[in-house]
């Protein structure tokens, strides 16, 4: 999970959303931050950390049909919680994981893979200090 906020209880310290437009082409607001408010440089962070790859499988994004590698984030209590970036495939899994998907016969082999990764953004989050 990564630490998608700052610790600021003051909402001016955060960008505004004309800031956050380095990942576009044509200088609107990027989706990184519309959605989930994370900044470009914390998204940027999130790639560096995947190296190009799903965090969980280890498919070369360039592999990945149709998008890229997506946002994995997951809604806990009141915050949400950005665990990094998968391909399609495993953002299925993890929503197996998170039980908002029943677990089918080609996910379930993933199973120990999902919960592995989930402790490992976990760890994360908290050596960081926490969530949002």
């Amino acid at each position: 999970m990564h630490d998608v906020g700052s610790s600021s209880p003051n909402p001016h310290d955060r960008p505004s959303r004309r800031t956050e437009n380095r990942h576009t082409k044509d200088g609107a607001t990027c989706h990184h931050f519309q959605r989930y408010r994370i900044t470009c440089a914390e998204y940027d962070d999130l790639r560096a950390r995947a190296g190009g790859r799903c965090e969980i499988c280890k498919r070369d994004e360039n592999e990945v049909p149709g998008e890229a590698l997506i946002i994995d984030h997951v809604h806990d209590r009141e915050s949400l919680i950005i665990r990094g970036l998968v391909c399609a495939r495993c953002n299925s899994v993890m929503a197996c994981h998170d039980g908002t998907k029943k677990w089918g016969p080609s996910s379930l082999m993933f199973a120990d893979k999902a919960r592995t990764y989930h402790e490992r953004a976990l760890a994360r989050t908290q050596a960081a200090g926490g969530e949002r």
